[in-house]
């Protein structure tokens, strides 16, 4: 059965991982890789004070709790505020400060695993970062993971490099003498008064450094 072409190549959209290498993806490496490049893994923490700060806060909007300050007013870090709950009030709130205790336990416990995992797909990723023999970079429309052999790499961003109406072979390091001219021209705004001395200090260019070129392998 022949797919039409928009089919096929949204149907390679929809794949997180294209494999265009020799070497065959282990099982763990698909799993590490199918989350993207640019994937962040949540921490591995129980943020303790932010949690009780935030039941606090959620009692006292439920209870429609208030006092005599308002938002903006200081008070003195050791003066005691007594709140006058009911019987009705402080039976909820120890109820909602067992259902917070056991909530943070299993919590704690599925982070801690859930920490060891990420662990384990962490080393993963960083034992395909040290294979030479291949590279790892992201298509060049939509989202995903491609996985090419160096050699093709290099090749085809050689075959790129060739064309000479798009890049032209330079022989030396412009990059300081083009800072160096940016910061002269910006020195005479300066003087003359265009210019402040923190704008200066804020535009100067420093430690710049020439881009780096990087190829995307291109939807099929």
């Amino acid at each position: 059965m022949n797919i039409p072409n928009n089919d096929r190549a949204q149907e390679n959209d929809l794949r997180p991982i294209t494999n265009l290498s020799q070497r065959k993806l282990t099982i763990d490496e698909e799993n590490a890789l199918k989350h993207g490049l640019h994937h962040v893994f949540p921490t591995g923490k129980f943020d303790n004070s932010r949690f009780v700060c935030n039941m606090e806060l959620f009692y006292a909007k439920l209870i429609n709790l208030t006092t005599d300050y308002h938002h903006y007013e200081r008070k003195d870090p050791k003066q005691i505020i007594k709140l006058k709950l009911t019987s009705t009030q402080l039976n909820a709130a120890g109820e909602l400060r067992s259902i917070a205790n056991s909530f943070r336990k299993k919590a704690e416990l599925e982070m801690q695993s859930n920490s060891q995992h990420y662990k384990q797909i962490k080393q993963t990723l960083r034992s395909l970062a040290n294979n030479n023999n291949i590279v790892i970079t992201k298509p060049a429309k939509g989202r995903g993971v491609v996985k090419m052999d160096k050699i093709d790499y290099l090749q085809k961003m050689e075959t790129t490099l060739e064309d000479t109406s798009k890049f032209e072979r330079l022989y030396e390091d412009r990059t300081i003498t083009n800072e160096d001219r940016v910061e002269r021209w910006l020195k005479r705004l300066f003087q003359e008064r265009f210019i402040t001395l923190n704008e200066l200090n804020m535009t100067k260019p420093k430690g710049s450094r020439p881009a780096r070129l990087y190829g995307l392998q291109k939807n099929t």
